[in-house]
């Protein structure tokens, strides 16, 4: 059996093709990864301008009074706060809650004021303030917290 001699129009083709499939397939998978980035720049963008409401939401909810303990009211309150965060994660919103004795970092906190603590080593978290958001790895906003001197 003999093999077909290709000419070099032929393979000049060929290759033209090649190229152009890859190019192809690299043009999706960049277009791909664009359309991610905009879309969570999006979702960090519309998450930005509800963490006040979210936050004041919170307050709400850790300061209420003794006597609504049991007021369905009050109840709906802790429950509508809990749906957001619920909706945050689902969206692939992650928060960010640093723990008592952890390592400040200042890529993910926000040092509002430092306080002695004799239980905390100085340069580590005594308390959350506020917690931060992440999507992926951007920083949607860094966690706010008191350190030990």
């Amino acid at each position: 059996m003999m093999k077909k001699k290709i000419n070099p129009e032929e393979l000049e083709y060929k290759n033209l093709l090649q190229r152009t499939l890859a190019d192809f397939e690299n043009y999706k998978k960049r277009i791909e990864s664009e359309k991610a980035l905009w879309t969570n720049s999006a979702k960090a963008e519309i998450v930005e301008n509800l963490l006040p409401v979210m936050d004041n939401l919170v307050l709400m909810v850790n300061h209420k009074p003794a006597e609504l303990q049991d007021n369905s009211w009050a109840q709906g309150v802790e429950l509508v706060a809990k749906q957001i965060e619920e909706s945050l994660l689902d969206e692939g919103i992650e928060k960010i809650t640093p723990e008592v004795n952890e390592k400040f970092d200042p890529n993910l906190h926000e040092a509002i004021s430092a306080t002695e603590d004799k239980k905390v080593q100085s340069g580590h978290i005594v308390k959350m303030q506020k917690p931060g958001y992440k999507i992926g790895d951007k920083i949607i906003r860094v966690a706010q917290v008191i350190t030990a001197k």
